[in-house]
């Protein structure tokens, strides 16, 4: 088991719970299915107030889907379109809409020396349709343009899946984590997006972003603080992976992080073969 520090006023109660805690195990949510009142708090903030996503527009439309759908006052719709607007996208407008799909599938069901067996089963999904609206200018003047949502660039999904996601991380004050977060992004609508974060005036439950990038306009000790910047570095030899943080170097707040980082002085650099 691991080695667990409890103060003075905890040590009775805590202590026997870590006993408990086996190494396959965390401590909080062990502590907390024994009904200790004090991990369950920041068990339950752990569970509920952390959301991993995918950069993959298609693998969340399971969540994001259903928010357009129940968008009954338009306000989603109105915080994407401004969103959009924000990124220099033109769309002025769109139209969501989905219908059930029913198909039959086989359920194969192979025990162990057991011929093979297999029986029907309903399968039962949703499938969105999503036009987009544009405005252009042209020579018969302004036109509404309709585009199949297929047609909008990947960055355009990207950013329209992505809206929902902040939206209720800025409600409920989520800390929202996605791996590749700038992947098909312009590097100043990642810094749009990020900015967001640190606009109280929209950011008003102190949402947080955890995101991986490779975005290096981002470094920039006027928009974070050192320990907000952290690197990963792999390993050649063994493969394995070293997280740490900008906050362990000698650093001044003039200093080029973006440029000092290229250099290699943080390491965490592709070593390219030439």
């Amino acid at each position: 088991t691991g080695v667990y520090e409890f103060s003075a006023g905890y040590i009775k109660k805590l202590k026997p719970l870590a006993e408990r805690t086996t190494e396959n195990k965390l401590f909080l949510a062990v502590a907390t299915t024994w009904n200790c009142k004090e991990t369950a708090i920041p068990f339950n903030w752990f569970m509920t107030k952390i959301n991993t996503y995918s950069n993959r527009y298609d693998e969340v439309l399971h969540i994001t889907g259903e928010k357009f759908e129940k968008d009954d006052d338009k306000t989603l719709k109105q915080f994407t379109i401004d969103i959009l607007h924000a990124a220099d996208i033109n769309i002025s407008d769109y139209q969501f809409s989905s219908k059930e799909v029913k198909t039959v599938g086989m359920q194969n069901n192979i025990l162990p020396n057991q011929p093979f067996s297999g029986f029907p089963v309903l399968n039962v999904f949703k499938e969105y349709e999503i036009k987009t609206k544009h405005v252009v200018d042209n020579s018969n003047g302004k036109q509404e343009v309709e585009l199949d949502f297929s047609e909008e660039s990947f960055g355009t999904r990207s950013l329209f899946f992505l809206s929902p996601l902040l939206k209720n991380a800025f409600e409920k004050g989520e800390v929202v984590c996605i791996d590749e977060f700038d992947a098909s992004l312009h590097p100043l609508l990642v810094g749009y997006i990020v900015s967001l974060f640190n606009n109280p005036n929209i950011n008003k439950s102190n949402a947080q972003l955890v995101a991986s990038v490779h975005t290096t306009e981002l470094m920039d000790l006027k928009k974070f603080r050192r320990d907000q910047i952290y690197f990963t570095n792999k390993s050649r030899k063994t493969a394995a992976t070293e997280l740490y943080s900008l906050d362990e170097f000698s650093v001044r707040k003039s200093d080029n992080i973006r440029n000092s980082y290229l250099l290699g002085r943080y390491d965490a650099i592709p070593n390219i073969i030439s």
